[in-house]
């Protein structure tokens, strides 16, 4: 409603102002007007208007919203939104809210103790409590020295190792020895059962690489139970390089040819399980320049960096 003035005439009782009821009508509809503001025709427990603010009256006491001296006009916008008014010292729950770390200081939580964020960087309110530890914090991609840390079922890529791993008390277990510009190493293979790990050497420039087991000092290399890698021949032709242990099957007179060895001490052992005869011939041989075998006939030669060798077995034949 539009406030309704008096009219009080031009100048006293000359008859060109209100009536005395028209002007109390107008007093009277600007007073229902403020009246329905503040809440209908009773003026109880309502909203004033003061010279600090606005005075909101409880049953028990006030409530007033004032605002200090502004420097400059300011607007307060309330949000599209019922709720509650949020204030510095009250104990309120709040939700939905996206609180900038940039911009904003957090304060008032325990130095020791911490809530984890989610993938998203956003507080979670139920990850459990964690304690702060000690140190420098660890980031992705810098690099940084780690101690007294505990992975659980990592997946390490290419660990550059030095000096040892260690047990699970903390004792040394394996020792590496670093080697300027190595190539050769050895590579350890799991398999799906029944067949065996394996644990072979492995280069990027020799074809033909060694593995050896040093023991300290005089000790010695002991194996529980030790068989050579095998093969079989059954017909005139040459003894593979890669297996020890050659078992000749053949039954007709065969020839296995013995190419010179690749290691000093090199060993290989044969057996003859067949029929008729298989002639051993090593292309450089100390002893003669075959070995005739029978059936049931073994023999065990050794290569010293020139010639192989006899060094044992039964039944065999020198020529």
């Amino acid at each position: 409603m539009v406030q309704e003035a008096i009219n009080v005439g031009s100048a006293a009782n000359d008859g060109t102002g209100d009536t005395l009821r028209t002007a109390g009508n107008k007093i009277n509809n600007n007073f229902t007007e403020l009246y329905n503001q503040f809440g209908g025709s009773t003026l109880g427990n309502v909203t004033r208007l003061t010279d600090s603010g606005v005075s909101i009256i409880g049953s028990s006491f006030l409530t007033q919203i004032g605002a200090a001296d502004p420097a400059a006009t300011i607007n307060i916008d309330f949000p599209d939104s019922a709720g509650n008014v949020v204030v510095d010292t009250a104990t309120q729950t709040l939700t939905n809210k996206t609180i900038s770390a940039d911009n904003n200081t957090i304060s008032g939580i325990a130095t020791s103790s911490f809530v984890l964020s989610n993938a998203n960087g956003v507080i979670d309110g139920s990850a459990s409590r964690k304690t702060i530890p000690t140190g420098v914090v660890v980031g992705t991609t810098d690099t940084q020295n780690l101690s007294n840390k505990t992975l659980n079922v990592p997946t390490i890529k290419r660990p550059n190792v030095q000096e040892w791993l260690a047990d699970s008390n903390g004792h040394p277990m394996i020792s590496f020895t670093d080697t300027a510009n190595i190539r050769n190493r050895i590579r350890v293979e799991s398999k799906a059962s029944p067949d065996s790990p394996i644990i072979s050497t492995v280069g990027s420039t020799d074809t033909n690489i060694n593995l050896e087991l040093n023991p300290k000092g005089s000790g010695s290399v002991r194996v529980s139970k030790l068989a050579y890698i095998s093969g079989t021949i059954s017909s005139t032709s040459t003894v593979s390089e890669n297996v020890s242990y050659i078992q000749s099957t053949a039954t007709s007179n065969i020839v296995a040819t013995v190419d010179n060895g690749t290691t000093i001490g090199e060993v290989k052992v044969f057996t003859h399980d067949g029929a008729n005869t298989t002639t051993v011939t090593p292309t450089n041989f100390s002893q003669g320049t075959s070995i005739a075998l029978s059936p049931n006939d073994t023999v065990m030669i050794i290569w010293n960096g020139s010639q192989w060798s006899v060094i044992g077995g039964e039944g065999y034949t020198i020529s």
